[in-house]
């Protein structure tokens, strides 16, 4: 019995071009990242974009700072609102994608794939509020860009660019309005996180201290705190560029659903989103998840939209109690049975998805070595998968899989190099021959 639960199917992008990213003086294509690789993304060109709103202000002028914590309107030539997303390194075109649907006027202007192990950042500009950013699925975080500083000059000379740089930025008046809108009330306190790719000439710690001083200097009544702060200004600094941004989203975004009690090798919430999104949803789609694990696909599928039947199970015992818990603290109906997903009690061809994140062998082991594993998997994943199915999995064994699913005869559509709690791993997509 389908189970209607909002949302329409997520529409497929077709080929065609991508947004361009403003450079300076020239456009750069944002690159698929990761696609079609081993799940390192191989060597890939990153494609900053540089405004020309928010530079080192000419002649080392310097606006006077708001007293207190007054957000005023914002000022004649501000320019549209500036977003940042965090992406988990790899997703960064599913999040895309699902800004176009949520947002259809946000224009992709950034993209800093790979900023770190954890993080790639994409830069849009929308009009418009920002709740409808809260609502994206696939990101980790969402910022309201406050300040940039480019073309950072190396040492010392770099940390006074970053001053002058937010305490003349007129987009951080707009940021703290908008945080104040969205808490209901002004922020009291304030803390800073400073990230920093590649060398500058100073510490990240400088850098830290650099931007708390500043943000002090606009708004002496905020204090600075260490932990549980109203405002979090974020600090990216990768090669001569420096954004900073005022974090709108919350934990909830990033962090694990109320619904699900994680197992140490459970995926990220974002990742599991990326999946879902990835095997097209259908309300007509039987959905199996023959390694269910916490059930962590298996309730992010069902929250998706709507679905015909939801199928789970795991070797490991302990593992389908946590799924089957999760599954009915979420008010779902699917079954999570205790089996070996190289040998299913499922009727050939029955299946329309399968959505599975096999062990990786590091924090749950394998039942065998990854050749002879991938190869029985995919045996019996291909037999119970019905024409024209669809295949989502991530794996840390890449040739394993991948020689297992061309000799099972799945075709791969898609490779998302990503990379999950600091391992390299691929998402493939891949369909069976034929047409249900």
């Amino acid at each position: 019995m389908a189970r209607s639960r909002g949302g329409a199917r997520p529409e497929r992008r077709s080929g065609g071009s991508r947004p361009r990213v403003a450079g300076r003086g020239t456009e750069r294509r944002v690159e698929r990242s990761g696609e079609n690789g081993r799940g390192d993304g191989g060597s890939e060109r990153r494609a900053p974009a540089r405004s020309a709103t928010y530079g080192r202000p000419a002649g080392g002028e310097r606006r006077e700072a708001r007293a207190g914590r007054g957000f005023g309107r914002a000022e004649e030539g501000t320019a549209t609102p500036r977003y940042l997303v965090h992406t988990v390194p790899g997703l960064e075109d599913v999040a895309q994608d699902e800004v176009g649907e949520l947002i259809p006027e946000a224009r992709l202007v950034g993209a800093w794939r790979r900023f770190d192990e954890r993080t790639s950042l994409l830069e849009f500009r929308a009009e418009g509020g920002p709740r409808p950013w809260l609502k994206l699925a696939t990101t980790e975080d969402v910022f309201a860009l406050a300040a940039r500083a480019r073309a950072l000059r190396p040492g010392e000379a770099g940390l006074a660019d970053l001053s002058a740089a937010v305490l003349t930025s007129r987009q951080l008046d707009r940021a703290m309005r908008t945080l104040t809108n969205l808490r209901k009330g002004a922020p009291e306190s304030f803390r800073v996180v400073a990230r920093m790719a590649g060398e500058h000439g100073f510490r990240r710690v400088d850098a830290q201290r650099t931007l708390e001083s500043a943000i002090r200097k606009r708004f002496p009544k905020m204090r600075r705190v260490a932990e549980e702060a109203d405002a979090e200004l974020w600090l990216s600094v990768v090669a001569d560029d420096a954004l900073v941004g005022v974090r709108l989203s919350s934990e909830r975004m990033r962090g694990t659903r109320k619904e699900i009690r994680s197992l140490p090798a459970s995926l990220k919430p974002s990742v599991a989103r990326a999946m879902v999104r990835l095997s097209e949803p259908r309300a007509e789609d039987v959905v199996l998840d023959p390694m269910a694990g916490a059930g962590t696909l298996l309730v992010e599928r069902a929250l998706a939209g709507p679905y015909a039947e939801l199928l789970g199970g795991d070797r490991d015992a302990s593992a389908v109690t946590r799924a089957r818990g999760n599954v009915r603290t979420a008010g779902l109906q699917a079954p999570v049975k205790e089996w070996d997903a190289r040998e299913l009690p499922l009727d050939d061809a029955s299946v329309d998805v399968i959505l599975t994140n096999p062990p990786f062998g590091k924090q749950v082991e394998m039942p065998a070595e990854p050749e002879p594993f991938y190869r029985d998997l995919m045996g019996e994943l291909i037999r119970v998968l019905k024409p024209g199915g669809r295949l989502v999995l991530v794996t840390g064994q890449f040739d394993a899989f991948q020689a297992a699913a061309k000799a099972a005869g799945l075709r791969t559509r898609r490779r998302l190099g990503v990379v999950l709690r600091g391992e390299r791993a691929t998402i493939f997509v891949c369909e069976k021959a034929g047409r249900s």
